[in-house]
C-alpha cells in the first residue's frame, strides 16, 4: 500500500471508529429490507419447499430464528468492523485487484466476495457452498440446522456485496463520510415506508437486467466464480456508456457510469486518477428548472437532466445553489453546496433506478446459489440426493 493509501486507510478507520461518522453502502436496515424483498422475489421459497420439504420456505424457523431473519442478519453483520472497507469496486480500474476503495484501500468487492482467507469464520461465497453442503449431509439433525441458518446469514453478507455496487459512491471510489445517497435513504425508509417499499417492488428501467447470460461470461482468474459478473461483467471500458444500459452488465458498471456520488461529480476531468471518471459528463446533461419545496416554500432550483450516454430521463445533480439559499432557508451545509450537488430531489430520481436493480441483482444470485435441484433416492435404511439440474 502507498504512503498516500495508507494516510487515506488510517482516516477511513477513524472516522469508522468515530460514533458520528460512517462509511457504510446502504444502511444496514435498508440492507435488510432489499434483502428480504430479493429473497421473497427469488426462487429460494420454491426450493425450500420442494427440495427440503421447508412448506414455510424462508420462514421456517431453524435454530432458534427464521431463515429469513438469519439472511437479514447476515446483511447487518457484513457492514462490521473493518469488512466494510472491502465493500468498494472501481469498474474502470485496470485490474480487479487494483479495484478496491482508491485503488489499495481494501480489497475489491468482488475479490473479498471470493476471498477463502476472510479470517475465521469465513463468508466467501465457497464458504456458504460448503456451509450449504453441511446443511444437508451432516448426521446430528441439530448441527445440519445450525449450518443451514449460517448458510443463509452468509447469503446475506453476499447479497449485501450485490448492493452496495447500487450504491454511486461504492462503484466511484468515494468514501462518503457525510450526509450522502444512503444517508437519504435510509430517511425514506424509515419516514416514508410506502415510497421506499415502491422502490424496493420497482421493475429495472432495462427490461430483463440482469440478463441471465453473465452466467456464462468468460470467468476472470481473480475471482472465477460466475457470481463476480453481478457486479462486472467487464463489458463497460469507460469509453462505451450506452453498453451500460443493455440487460448483461455488471451492477458497478450501470451506476459507476450513469450516476455520480457526494465527491465525484463531472469528475472526466480530474488530476487525480482515483477520481477521474468519464461519465457522466457534461455532455450527457441539459439544464432544467424545476419546482421544489424546501421547508415550507416552493422554489425554482435548476439541475442538470440527463439526455445521453446510457441511461437517461433523469435529475442527476442541481446545477449549484446560489449563497442566500442557504442563508435564507438556513440549509444545513453538509447536504446542500453552492457547486454542483446531490439534493433530495437528485436521491428520489437516483432511487427509483438504483433500488429496482439491488433487488433484482440479488435475486440473481440467490437463484444461482439454488440453481441445483435435489431429488431423493433410496430406502428406510440408507438415503441419498442426486442434481437432477444440468450441472
Amino acid at each position: 500500500m502507498s504512503s498516500g493509501a495508507f494516510a487515506v486507510g488510517a482516516a477511513l478507520v477513524a472516522m469508522f471508529l468515530s460514533p458520528t461518522s460512517r462509511v457504510y453502502g446502504y444502511e444496514v436496515t435498508t440492507h435488510e429490507e432489499i434483502s428480504e424483498a430479493s429473497v421473497l422475489r427469488s426462487s429460494v421459497d420454491g426450493v425450500l419447499a420442494d427440495s427440503l420439504s421447508l412448506s414455510a420456505g424462508s420462514r421456517t424457523t431453524i435454530a432458534g430464528q427464521p431463515l429469513l431473519a438469519w439472511l437479514r442478519q447476515g446483511a447487518t453483520r457484513e457492514d462490521s468492523l473493518l469488512r466494510l472497507l472491502n465493500h468498494f469496486h472501481n469498474p474502470l480500474a485496470a485490474a480487479w485487484s487494483q479495484a478496491g476503495l482508491l485503488g489499495s484501500v481494501g480489497q475489491s468487492a468482488i475479490l473479498w466476495g471470493q476471498n477463502t482467507n476472510q479470517g475465521f469464520p469465513g463468508w466467501s461465497w465457497q464458504d456458504v457452498r460448503l456451509l450449504y453442503f453441511d446443511a444437508l449431509t451432516r448426521p446430528s439433525k441439530a448441527d445440519r440446522e445450525v449450518r443451514l441458518g449460517r448458510t443463509f446469514e452468509g447469503l446475506g453478507r453476499q447479497i449485501h456485496l450485490i448492493q452496495d455496487a447500487a450504491s454511486p459512491a461504492h462503484s466511484r471510489n468515494d468514501p462518503h463520510l457525510l450526509f450522502n445517497y444512503e444517508s437519504f435513504i435510509d430517511q425514506v425508509r424509515a419516514e416514508e415506508p410506502g415510497i421506499f417499499g415502491a422502490w424496493l417492488a420497482g421493475s429495472p428501467d432495462v427490461p430483463g437486467s440482469p440478463d441471465a447470460g453473465w452466467r456464462t461470461l468468460d470467468a476472470n482468474p481473480l475471482a472465477p466464480i460466475a457470481v463476480a459478473h453481478l457486479i462486472d461483467s467487464d463489458r463497460y471500458l469507460g469509453s462505451n456508456p450506452g453498453i451500460s444500459t443493455t440487460p448483461l452488465i455488471g451492477l458497478a458498471e450501470y451506476t459507476n457510469a450513469n450516476f455520480f456520488s457526494e465527491d465525484r461529480i463531472f469528475t472526466e476531468n480530474d488530476i487525480d486518477p482515483q477520481a477521474r471518471f468519464p461519465y457522466p459528463r457534461r455532455s450527457s446533461v441539459t439544464e432544467q428548472d424545476f419546482d421544489v419545496r424546501v421547508k415550507n416554500a416552493t422554489v425554482k432550483r435548476r439541475y442538470v437532466v440527463k439526455i445521453g450516454d446510457g441511461a437517461t430521463g433523469y435529475r442527476l445533480a442541481t446545477v449549484g445553489f446560489l449563497r442566500d439559499y442557504h442563508q435564507r432557508f438556513s440549509l444545513d451545509w453538509t447536504r446542500f453546496r453552492e457547486a454542483p450537488a446531490l439534493d433530495d430531489v437528485v436521491y428520489r430520481d437516483y432511487a427509483e433506478r438504483l433500488l429496482p436493480r439491488a433487488v433484482a441483482y440479488s435475486s440473481s444470485l440467490l437463484d444461482y446459489f439454488f440453481r441445483g435441484r435435489m431429488i431423493g433416492f433410496g430406502d428406510d435404511l440408507s438415503m441419498g440426493f442426486r442434481n437432477s439440474g444440468s450441472e
